[in-house]
């Protein structure tokens, strides 16, 4: 396992926060580390991408590797990827994208469309329409069938992103990344290890607390049954080749 040393680089800002606090990052020559904050991400990362490298996903995804991050005077579990933005490329994630061309919240005005099946559409447009990227629809339901089959509690319109070329004015796909609340992941908090797999997995959702994860789940519903409903709601209208 690789062991490397932070401690001359300052942590990164990103947009990517969870309802359960923020990852500590760092980039460093060209790969991005993340530091465990609830439990095991570093690994849950490094599972899903490892099986995902089994699957038959059309899409690219990060490929995350499990590594230890030594900061000042502490030593983290964590992983690191490539950093996989294309050059001249910036990450925009859906939300920024929505406060730039219309000044409102993305997940708040999904969440008003209603059913599911309003809201998956609603961000797709959206999504189509500002950036001409085709096929969107199919890419979010390929994103929201891993979530739902690897119980990722941690998708939200800040961690749903595009590319972005200023140059040129053009947008590209990201490859499907941010699964480290999966796999029952946060044992600090909701799933500590001495609690039976069977209540663990009765109590996987969706945080309902977050402004931006409202059209994701409503306090009443699982993250498997509101997962799978979404995912069969997209896969309805956007259906996978696969």
């Amino acid at each position: 396992m690789e062991m490397i040393d932070l401690s001359r680089l300052e942590p990164q800002e990103t947009l990517n926060h969870t309802s359960k606090g923020n990852q500590l990052k760092w980039k460093c020559y060209g790969y991005w580390y993340k530091a465990d904050h609830m439990g095991y991400e570093g690994l849950a990362e490094t599972i899903v991408s490892a099986l995902l490298g089994k699957s038959t996903v059309k899409y690219p995804f990060v490929a995350y590797e499990y590594s230890q991050i030594k900061y000042k005077d502490r030593v983290y579990s964590g992983c690191k990827s490539v950093d996989f933005l294309a050059d001249g490329y910036d990450l925009i994630p859906l939300e920024k994208l929505y406060r730039k061309f219309t000044g409102g919240s993305l997940a708040v005005d999904t969440a008003h469309q209603g059913e599911i099946k309003n809201q998956i559409k609603f961000l797709v447009n959206f999504v189509e329409q500002t950036t001409g990227l085709q096929n969107f629809g199919q890419y979010l339901t390929s994103m929201l069938e891993i979530d739902a089959f690897f119980l990722n509690e941690d998708r939200h319109t800040n961690n749903i992103a595009v590319q972005y070329n200023a140059a040129d004015d053009t947008y590209a796909l990201c490859p499907l990344f941010d699964n480290g609340l999966s796999l029952l992941a946060d044992t600090n908090m909701d799933f500590p290890l001495e609690r039976s797999l069977e209540d663990c997995l009765k109590a996987v959702q969706v945080p309902s607390n977050r402004s931006d994860a409202h059209f994701l789940l409503s306090p009443r519903h699982t993250l498997k049954t509101m997962h799978t409903s979404m995912f069969r709601s997209a896969h309805l209208i956007f259906p996978l080749n696969i």
